[in-house]
């Protein structure tokens, strides 16, 4: 399987399998692929038991309590994924065909930062390829 890094026009980097995105068929929703790659991450590496997390960043929320959220520093466009590990990495998780998910405003400017501060950030579309994104951000403290 080969796996696509290459950045976006928003100058993003983006991670995805080539064979899924030829796929006609519709990909599976993004929290699933989440699932699968956080339990892959943590039983082949279990380091990232409690250094790989995810924030709880999305949902509906009545007014009242997304405002407390927002000012105890919920932050619209922070990645699925943390990575705590010598260095802050994080992975947006999306489904695995590109054109079933877009990315966002915010998640285009949490990931661009991340980088800019010298983090690894990345868009992964899917756990095949969130996975190598999390090799190479391993790698890359080696």
């Amino acid at each position: 399987i080969m796996i696509i890094k290459k950045r976006n026009k928003a100058g993003v980097m983006c991670y995805w399998d080539d064979e899924q995105n030829a796929s006609k068929v519709k990909s599976r929703k993004e929290y699933l692929e989440q699932i699968d790659f956080v339990n892959w991450a943590r039983y082949e590496y279990p380091i990232l038991e409690s250094l790989l997390f995810a924030p709880m960043n999305e949902g509906d929320a009545k007014p009242q309590y997304r405002s407390k959220m927002k000012s105890m520093g919920l932050t619209s466009g922070v990645s699925d994924c943390v990575l705590l590990c010598n260095g802050v990495g994080t992975i947006e998780l999306k489904r695995s065909r590109k054109r079933d998910s877009s990315v966002s405003k915010e998640q285009v400017k949490f990931t661009l930062g991340v980088e800019a501060a010298g983090g690894f950030a990345v868009v992964a579309y899917g756990a095949l390829a969130a996975k190598e994104a999390l090799k190479d951000y391993l790698n890359k403290l080696n």
